[in-house]
């Protein structure tokens, strides 16, 4: 068993204006979208760098699901105008997370990116991330991979190493707040999924069972009040460390077979990740209850609900508004075998609870359809 925490984390109202005064660096890049640096954020973030005698440089470029060819300009972009940068704060959703951790790869390393696929590829050590959700669901500021899309392959992308988990993470809720309701249920469902999967996972230990829990009674608690009711300061900061604890014990125990299965649908059909795990979740459960049950009594006791857990999850999902079938979302089941085909290579299936075949993966999505 181990258990190892590198990220030092920050939660509070406001703290991103006091970004300079957690670092130590002399130049940064600044990674965000277009639409974070429409909301003021990277200015104030730059600000508050410059404060501390720390030169911002910033790179707004970055989107959902970042592909290998927006990694390569970032990091054209970092060479030519931050060559002599300390670190990278990355701006936004995971998205955004993700694209900062892979351009920190990269401007240490000669690639190509491709070369780097998998656990522990790349040679040289990375440029420390700093980071900075505006959303509250994929934990990427403090977990070890990055998930990138390689476009001509319709093929979601994994980067992974210890060496990529950020350093310094800020949850603030003024960030999370900027995000449209949308983003945020399909944020908080990816977050209730990572910590259900942690908790199924056969790598689950003392130390991240309880962290995972914890998640999913806080969402299942404040996710309802971000979605669906009035903008809450204190109810968003909850979610916010609700989606960073299933971070830390999904980074710790992997997840299982509906991230395997998520990873295509949104490759093949640009499906939000969110989205896709919950229209995923609750077949992933039915397959998985024979092996199981226990887990699920300590699941739904955290959740404070009762029942089957796979009906209480769908539940919980519609009436938040999120969908609750593939088709829904324009799925069609001529993709079905080359989906199930991509999943099955995926490292997830190594810890769900119950062996995965090829048939198995084509027959949940077939009932999740």
């Amino acid at each position: 068993m181990e258990f190892a925490l590198k990220t030092r984390v920050v939660v509070g109202a406001g703290e991103h204006e006091k970004l300079g005064t957690y670092l130590s660096w002399r130049s940064a890049l600044i990674v965000a979208g277009r639409n974070v640096q429409a909301t003021g954020a990277v200015e104030a973030v730059e600000a508050s760098l410059k404060k501390a005698g720390i030169t911002p440089v910033s790179f707004c470029e970055a989107a959902p699901d970042p592909s290998l060819d927006l990694v390569e300009k970032g990091t054209a972009f970092l060479k030519e105008n931050a060559p002599d940068a300390d670190g990278i704060v990355a701006i936004g959703g995971g998205s955004a997370i993700d694209l900062g951790k892979a351009i920190a790869v990269m401007a240490a390393n000669p690639g190509p990116l491709a070369e780097y696929e998998g656990p522990e590829r790349f040679p040289n050590q990375p440029l420390p991330v700093a980071a900075l959700p505006t959303t509250a669901g994929t934990g990427s500021e403090v977990t070890p991979s990055s998930v990138l899309t390689d476009t001509e392959r319709q093929y979601k992308f994994l980067l992974w190493s210890k060496r990529i988990v950020p350093e310094l993470a800020v949850l603030d809720p003024t960030l999370a707040m900027t995000a449209p309701r949308k983003v945020r249920l399909a944020a908080g469902l990816d977050a209730l999924t990572h910590a259900v999967e942690s908790v199924l996972s056969r790598a689950s230990t003392v130390y991240t069972e309880p962290l995972a829990l914890k998640a999913i009674e806080i969402i299942g608690r404040k996710l309802p009040q971000v979605v669906l009711g009035q903008d809450d300061p204190g109810a968003m900061e909850e979610v916010l460390v609700a989606a960073n604890l299933a971070g830390l014990a999904f980074s710790q125990t992997r997840l299982g077979v509906v991230h395997a299965l998520a990873l295509p649908l949104s490759a093949r059909f640009g499906i939000p990740h969110g989205l896709a795990v919950a229209v995923l979740l609750p077949q992933g459960l039915k397959f998985n209850l024979s092996v199981a049950q226990e887990r699920y009594q300590k699941i739904l006791a955290s959740f404070g609900r009762q029942g089957d857990l796979a009906e209480v999850i769908r539940d919980f999902s519609a009436e938040l508004g999120g969908p609750t079938k593939m088709r829904q979302l324009g799925v069609t089941a001529e993709e079905i075998p080359a989906m199930a085909k991509d999943a099955s290579g995926s490292g997830h299936l190594a810890v769900n609870p119950r062996f995965c075949s090829l048939e198995d993966l084509e027959a949940i999505y077939q009932a999740a359809l």
